[in-house]
């Protein structure tokens, strides 16, 4: 995950399939945060384009704190760190639980843990799309 850290999300991004189960903090949508649960393209739009429109440089550096993998899951530690375009921190910590799919490979479900107060205040206090 290095080149998330520079952000290169593709080979990352392009080790998802499409129809992905990513599961965000919630069942519920919660555009102010955003929390539910996405496929791919959904995920995209209502996250991806939403929270780094609103981060100087368009990205968070990330760094991945810790890494096990049990059978086709691994458990991912990371932080990332960013400032909003109102000029304050954005440094979240996530936690994935990713699941691959035995013969594509692919990554076919998110269970995605962060910070949902500190991404709710860069979606309210920063212009974006």
């Amino acid at each position: 995950m290095d080149p998330c850290g520079q952000g290169i999300w593709e080979p990352f991004l392009s080790s998802i399939a499409p129809d992905v189960i990513w599961w965000i903090a919630s069942e519920e949508q919660d555009p102010s945060v955003p929390t539910g649960v996405y496929n791919f393209a959904e995920w995209k739009q209502a996250v991806n384009v939403r929270v780094f429109g609103r981060l100087k440089d368009g990205h968070q550096d990330m760094k991945v704190l810790d890494i096990d993998v049990v059978g086709q899951k691994a458990f991912v530690e990371a932080e990332g760190k960013a400032t909003q375009l109102n000029g304050r921190p954005y440094n979240n910590r996530f936690c994935w639980i990713l699941f691959f799919d035995e013969e594509s490979k692919k990554i076919v479900k998110i269970r995605e843990y962060i910070h949902t107060a500190l991404t709710k205040e860069v979606l309210s206090t920063n212009a974006g799309p």
